[in-house]
């Protein structure tokens, strides 16, 4: 990472993806938790997981200057409906885009 201020605990090494457009990757995320507890993932405010066009640069906050955003996924529990998640999408001051 050559921010100064380092990773931020969103911060996912850059994906390798296939001429065919496929990846078949495990990523650990050691700042994060899907127990409950200060670093869950699971808040009121929803989390995601985005994926950009291009590779992470490892200076720019937040994302990375990697380009637009061409997927992302919801991260919630089990139990909890897309309509609880969509109803909690107010961004905690703290927060910075992905």
């Amino acid at each position: 990472m050559l921010n100064p201020e380092g990773a931020h605990a969103g911060d996912l090494p850059n994906l390798v993806v296939g001429e065919d457009g496929v990846a078949s990757v495990e990523i650990l995320a050691p700042s994060v938790t899907l127990s409950e507890g200060t670093t869950t993932l699971f808040t009121k405010q929803g989390t995601s997981l985005i994926i950009h066009e291009a590779g992470d640069d490892g200076m720019s906050q937040p994302a990375g200057d990697a380009g637009v955003r061409i997927a992302c996924g919801v991260i919630s529990k089990e139990n909890q409906t897309m309509k609880e998640v969509t109803e909690n999408e107010t961004e905690a001051p703290d927060q910075k885009e992905e």
